[in-house]
């Protein structure tokens, strides 16, 4: 009885832990297997065509390009996107392919993306400019930093056309209608009764087989007959022809523009009825079938290579490898491709979930109605969290729809579906509906890392390589850096592109200086792709692939775009800027450089010199501080350094920028002759200053950068005080800007406040953002904001010992009080490779369960609780060694070792009862020091993760690795397993317990 007594409270704690571990692990089972009613999803009770518009249609935009965008359903796998009307009588399916481009080789004989060599003048100009500034000009005329002056060579994206399905009815009255869009498996569908008979309709692109596929079906036998064709946009052609063979429609032709071939086909599979080609020769007729499925593969002979940016194919050799596709898709048959593809979408798709209160049932009423609810006031508390939810989500599925691992391009301006055609850039299709690169492409991709779609980023990461052999010729042009052909990624000496970017290397400024000019657009680009190490941890990507891309372009900063600026820092002494620039898209043209690039600039050297440590190469480059002074850029006449044997090290270049000032309004300097808002420091007007601009290019460092965080009071109320002066007034995709900034500064009721704005003033009925027209950066920012909201891990803290913790965790760092009673989310992504599920009740933290994809220390802050209140348990239940880390603010980090594989849960202290182990004799060991010890600003960095191993990707079973796993969301099924195998432990030994009583 006495050993009983002993091994009570261990056994009863083992049961408690296991309790706590596998209730939400129950919870997330539950809602696998709850109606579907409970999963994320567009619906309505009308056509396109009849559903009202809430916002007008915005430049240059036609009544019907309105209606597209702003009611149709959209589908796509990456590569063929299509939006859906669900029109009764005449369906409609708006059809894209995501390399249907004109423009580049092709348009002219003379193509070399645009760069005006008598312009640039391999640099003089641009040398010509700096040396006015370097006088102490405070403006200069940058009116020939410019290029791309003709829209045919720039050319845009191309809507390729239609596909029009004829029921033939006498009207079009009908009943019971929906039309909807399932976010989890990827399925549009519509439904309705027409004249006494069920009609059903199915649409999705399914990447596996790489087909558009729609199933039509009716509730009585043989009612479908109809007719199908597809009519190309307006864009000019050459020798288009439509054919009918063996129940195939085949339209292909050339652009007219520059002769890329295209070729789409459609196979149609009717069920008990008959396929014939229809009496013109070029529409399919389906007679009296129970059922009809099509197949949609369309492809043109673009491949991104520069100069030619072709695959080299006939025409004849595309229609064949179309074709291909086509039938091999149909051969498989619709339930078999139908599955393949729900299986593909939804491995993405619910990696993450997200539950802000009570469950909802998104089925309760039309998105529509939803929308004007919650825009009016109408909406219950519960109906608010579920649009918000709904439209978090949907920035999610149109990331899996626009862009996927083996994508030719990244997500454009609107994603990869676009209504409009156009030979010429600034045309009929808004802004080419191209790659913009001074906001709009780096928003697409800011929440693919922590929203656990890395491999996403790849068409982003292909198309940043894609850009240097193109940008080497700008570079040459405007900077007049000199790289010999075929030099490889790395060791050349840099590449440059500006705001405008297409399909073809158009890497050159535009026709204005002011919209045109921003070579810290790549620079831009960059912390993007190292963001798929710092969250992924590929040591060989980093090597092979990020790492280069890093070192040329720094390359090209240090040796050619950096120089000594007359400007002083705020102390008196001299700085480094990028010479003659523009602040996106505000205020005065050629200043001397401003805080938007210097920030941008420095982002780059910090992670290049990051880089380089993690891979222990290239000390020089990385260099020191020794002998570092702005007198070292100083150039002749000619572009040649006055002392070529000078410190131009990347530590010494970063240490001299000094991006950020603040201003004699208490707020971040958006050039460094300003003084109070919107003056310069004499007093006088700052020319074209706007107080309340829609664009914040001053505050990179505060999102998506590292310069200025929470773990930095000063620079973080400078930064609050800009962004209050600037306003929450903007478009769609300055709103989802704003949203991530201020989660970044911990207030998450004013990013709530935007998320509110948002949905009311920049949302279609579609749930398409508005800029106006249709722009897919602000439904990407509003999923990238809530993540950031929910967690971050981008600051550094610093410990009362002088130890840096890098890239800590923190939960719920902007939690609104909106969400504060209860929620959870599962299956975000912390940098390090940290997967983080966080549940919450009354604003603090309940739990948060970490899987650790690649080892390496864990430290975290929860905002929401407290970190000293809480303790860690392992996946079995027992005491994991943990310490607690304090800085001078009081501000208090959770820290453990972790293994890689291995899950973790941080629990409430009071919450977890005293087991075996919880005694901590040794604490855990803070880390290994980074590289060379220091960082760039010269400080002990002792960082929370180890370069050598906490990067590696994990291998699993499947030889797959963790980084790219495509089911894990932290609660997998692994977990599941171990807590039942851990019960049924727990039930032994209380059978145990029961047996020595009876013997004793």
């Amino acid at each position: 009885m006495k050993q009983i007594r002993k091994a009570f409270p261990a056994l009863v704690g083992l049961v408690t832990v296991t309790a706590l571990l596998t209730a939400p692990l129950m919870a997330v089972a539950d809602d696998a297997s709850a109606s579907t009613n409970s999963q994320p999803q567009l619906w309505y009770a009308q056509p396109a065509s009849e559903t009202a518009l809430r916002h007008k249609p915005g430049n240059n935009v036609s009544d019907a390009d309105n209606q597209w965008q702003q009611t149709t359903l959209p589908i796509g796998n990456g590569r063929l996107g299509g939006t859906v009307w669900g029109e009764v009588s005449r369906e409609r399916i708006t059809f894209n392919e995501e390399t249907l481009w004109t423009g580049g080789p092709g348009s002219n004989p003379d193509y070399n993306g645009g760069n005006n060599e008598a312009k640039g003048r391999d640099g003089a100009t641009l040398r010509a400019l700096n040396a006015e500034l370097e006088q102490g000009s405070d403006l200069v005329n940058p009116a020939d930093l410019t290029g791309g002056e003709d829209a045919a060579q720039q050319g845009s994206y191309q809507n390729w056309g239609e596909i029009d399905v004829d029921y033939g009815f006498k009207d079009a009255a009908h009943s019971s209608y929906r039309r909807g869009l399932d976010l989890s498996s990827g399925i549009a569908d519509v439904s309705f009764v027409h004249d006494g008979t069920t009609y059903t309709r199915e649409y999705f692109a399914s990447h596996p087989d790489h087909v558009m596929v729609g199933r039509l079906t009716a509730d009585k036998p043989q009612a479908l007959t109809l007719d199908l064709g597809m009519t190309t946009n307006q864009f000019s052609k050459r020798s288009e022809t439509k054919t009918v063979d063996d129940a195939t429609l085949i339209v292909r032709g050339a652009l007219g523009n520059n002769g890329l071939n295209y070729d789409a086909q459609i196979k149609v599979v009717a069920d008990g009825g008959s396929v014939a080609a229809a009496a013109d020769g070029t529409s399919l007729h389906i007679t009296g079938a129970d059922a009809v499925t099509f197949y949609v593969a369309a492809a043109t002979d673009y491949q991104q290579s520069y100069p030619a940016y072709r695959t080299g194919e006939s025409a004849d050799a595309l229609d064949k490898r179309v074709r291909g596709t086509l039938d091999a898709a149909a051969a498989r048959g619709y339930d078999a491709v139908r599955a393949d593809h729900v299986a593909d979408h939804s491995a993405l798709f619910d990696r993450v979930r997200l539950q802000l209160g009570a469950p909802v049932d998104y089925a309760a009423i039309p998105t529509d109605a939803l929308l004007d609810a919650y825009s009016d006031g109408s909406a219950s508390d519960a109906q608010r969290r579920a649009l918000e939810m709904l439209v978090y989500q949907y920035g999610r599925y149109l990331a899996i729809g626009s862009s996927r691992e083996d994508s030719q391009l990244p997500s454009n301006l609107q994603g990869i579906w676009s209504s409009t055609a156009d030979d010429n850039a600034h045309g009929k299709t808004p802004w080419g509906s191209d790659f913009h690169m001074n906001v709009n492409l780096q928003m697409n991709y800011w929440p693919i890392y922590s929203s656990n779609l890395a491999e996403l980023s790849q068409p982003l990461i292909s198309y940043a390589q894609g850009l240097v052999e193109p940008g080497r010729v700008t570079a040459k042009t405007y900077a007049g850096a000199v790289t010999p052909v075929g030099t490889p990624i790395g060791a050349g000496n840099g590449f440059m592109a500006h705001t405008e970017n297409t399909a073809y290397g158009w890497t050159t400024p535009g026709a204005e200086f002011s919209w045109g000019w921003s070579p810290a657009a790549m620079p831009w680009l960059l912390q993007n792709v190292y963001e798929a190490y710092e969250y992924g941890g590929d040591l060989d990507q980093l090597r092979d692939v990020i790492y280069p891309l890093l070192k040329e372009e720094s390359s090209l900063y240090i040796d050619f775009m950096l120089h000594r600026s007359a400007q002083k820092v705020s102390d008196g002494s001299n700085r480094l800027t990028t010479g003659v620039a523009y602040s996106p898209e505000h205020g005065p043209q050629g200043t001397d450089g401003n805080t938007y690039e210097s920030s941008l600039v420095w982002q780059l050297l910090h992670d290049s010199i990051e880089a380089a440590r993690t891979l222990k190469t290239d000390d020089a480059l990385i260099g020191s501080t020794e002998h570092c002074t702005a007198d070292n850029w100083v150039k002749d006449q000619e572009g040649r350094f006055v002392d070529a044997q000078a410190n131009r090290s990347w530590s010494c270049a970063v240490s001299l920028l000094k991006p950020i000032e603040v201003g004699e309004s208490g707020q971040i300097k958006e050039w460094y002759f300003e003084g109070a808002l919107g003056k310069k420091a004499d007093g006088t007007d700052i020319p074209a200053y706007e107080l309340h601009h829609r664009h914040m290019s001053h505050l990179l460092g505060l999102f998506p950068g590292d310069l200025i965080t929470i773990d930095n009071a000063a620079y973080m109320e400078a930064a609050k005080t800009s962004m209050l002066q600037r306003g929450d007034d903007s478009t769609g995709w300055g709103v989802g800007q704003r949203i991530n900034a201020w989660a970044r500064t911990g207030d998450g009721d004013h990013a709530h406040r935007l998320i509110e704005q948002q949905l009311k003033n920049a949302m279609y009925a579609n749930l398409f953002d508005v800029h106006p027209p249709f722009q897919i950066d602000g439904n990407f920012g509003n999923t990238s904001g809530v993540d950031e909201m929910l967690m971050q891990s981008n600051s550094t803290f610093v410990a009362d010992d002088g130890a840096t913790y890098a890239n800590y965790v923190n939960v719920l760092p902007a939690l609104p009080s909106a969400w504060a009673g209860e929620g959870q989310v599962r299956g975000l992504v912390a940098r390090g490779g940290f997967v983080v599920d966080i549940d919450w009740a009354q604003g603090r933290t309940s739990r948060t369960h970490l899987l650790s994809r690649n080892g390496g220390a864990a430290a975290l802050k929860l905002t929401a609780g407290g970190a000293a209140d809480y303790t860690v348990v392992d996946a079995k239940g027992a005491a994991v060694p943990h310490r607690y880390v304090t800085n001078r603010d009081g501000t208090t980090l959770l820290v453990f070792d972790t293994t890689a594989g291995a899950n973790y849960t941080v629990l409430p202290s009071s919450e977890v009862p005293p087991t075996p182990g919880d005694a901590i004799d040794e604490p855990a060991k803070p880390g290994i020091q980074d590289g060379g010890g220091k960082d760039v600003a010269g400080k002990d960095k002792t960082i929370a993760k180890q370069p050598d191993k906490a990067k590696q990707p994990v291998k699993t079973s499947s030889g797959l690795s963790a980084s790219a796993d495509v089911a894990d969301t932290g609660s997998s099924a692994a977990p599941v397993a171990l807590a039942a195998l851990v019960a049924f432990v727990s039930a032994a030994a209380l059978l145990g317990c029961m047996r020595l009583r009876r013997i004793r």
